[in-house]
């Protein structure tokens, strides 16, 4: 199995010339357009230690647990604000995708919900920054997703709701 990183040192090796760089280029490109994602089966929205964590997840396979877990804190003090902690939280798979605020748009729409995070966010997760959470939920979960998203997002321009 080849890892990115590893092919784009592959296509050097293997690729001589001009030929070499475009495929290097191309795989670049087609890795920026990669976007995460996954189909959720489960739906938690809790309050616990002064904060609203609003999760979707799916079964882990082999690897790590597939999860987006979105928190906001009910008060902020001076502490957050000053460490830039008084924004909503998201967590993808793990706190090596984990940020304060990073976010462009999040959309809630009937069957999925759509996270574009920031150039910088992106860049950790070297791709574009697109996480596509795709749900079939009955319609009292639904509003219950949707009455916790309205709460995490309060006050953020970039949360909507689409139908």
């Amino acid at each position: 199995m080849l890892f990115w990183g590893s092919t784009l040192y592959l296509s050097r090796v293997f690729c001589p010339g001009v030929f070499c760089a475009m495929v290097a280029s191309s795989i670049q490109l087609l890795k920026a357009a990669m976007s995460a994602g996954f189909t959720a089966t489960e739906l938690s929205v809790i309050n616990e230690d002064d904060a609203l964590i609003t999760t979707l997840a799916a079964p882990a396979g082999k690897g790590e647990p597939v999860y987006l877990m979105l928190q906001r804190a009910d008060e902020y003090d001076e502490q957050d604000v000053a460490m830039g902690m008084d924004e909503p939280y998201i967590e993808y798979g793990g706190q090596e995708f984990a940020w304060y605020g990073h976010m462009h748009a999040v959309i809630l729409h009937p069957n999925r919900l759509s996270v574009q995070m920031d150039a910088e966010a992106a860049m950790q997760m070297d791709d574009d920054g697109q996480i596509d959470v795709r749900f079939n939920l009955t319609p009292e979960r639904y509003a219950q997703l949707q009455q916790a998203l309205r709460t995490t997002f309060e006050g953020c321009d970039y949360y909507r709701e689409e139908r």
